[in-house]
């Protein structure tokens, strides 16, 4: 029997959940964000995250990780979700 899994395996199935997975579900995205980062950190794979834009997400009605950049350069987080990214 296995013991083991792919570390391309958990980035992709997290991606997936903080892709499609509905708002309410915020908490969740949460710890399993949590949990893949403290993986990737320990072995040594972590190479950042970005935030999910509006227009990646699968319904406009979903709360994006970010909104377009603003005129100043500054990006934009209002009513914004921080667990709506994606892991490299």
């Amino acid at each position: 029997m296995r013991k083991t899994i792919e570390i391309k395996t958990l980035i992709e199935y997290v991606n997936a959940f903080n892709l499609t997975s509905e708002d309410y579900m915020q908490d969740e995205r949460q710890g399993k964000n949590e949990m893949l980062e403290m993986v990737l950190h320990q072995t040594g794979n972590y190479n950042g995250f970005r935030y999910l834009a509006t227009n990646e997400l699968f319904s406009e009605a979903m709360k994006p990780g970010i909104r377009e950049q603003l005129f100043d350069g500054t990006w934009n987080f209002e009513d914004t979700d921080s667990t709506r990214v994606i892991y490299f």
